[in-house]
């Protein structure tokens, strides 16, 4: 099952996707939020209903994401059992071709992710792009590595 992109909402996350992330009998396996302008407090929101969730993948690649909520991602990880992939890139967090403007940042961002993603090993990608083939496609700790 998908989840339309309009159930997302300028406060955050909607009821409805609140509902259906909290919801133990959900089928939602994959959550794409591709595009949608999100920011900082709706991943946030999302990010905080990830653990009780069944949610495989969750993309939301190509929006306004900051360091603020990556970090977050990151200390929710050790609790988000069901997650295998995450699409957290491009984002403002770390662009493409490494053109950050704050690269203390983005490392201390790869950092927490790869130290969140040892103490859960059911997080086994991330992607930069899925739908771009020159996209890099790899082990979360070796994507994140090459820029810490």
């Amino acid at each position: 099952d998908q989840i339309l992109p309009h159930l997302v909402g300028d406060g955050g996350v909607s009821g409805a996707v609140a509902r259906l992330l909290q919801n133990p009998q959900s089928r939602l396996q994959q959550l794409e939020l591709r595009r949608m302008r999100l920011r900082d407090r709706h991943f946030s929101a999302i990010v905080r209903l990830l653990p009780s969730s069944n949610l495989k993948l969750l993309d939301v690649s190509y929006n306004n994401i900051q360091s603020l909520a990556i970090l977050e991602v990151a200390e929710q990880l050790p609790r988000i059992k069901s997650l295998q992939t995450m699409i957290l890139l491009p984002n403002p967090w770390l662009p493409p071709s490494g053109q950050c403007s704050d690269v203390e940042a983005a490392e201390e961002c790869c950092t927490a992710l790869v130290q969140g993603m040892m103490k859960n090993y059911s997080v086994e990608k991330v992607l930069q792009d899925p739908y771009d083939p020159s996209t890099f496609e790899g082990n979360l700790q070796t994507r994140l590595l090459m820029h810490v």
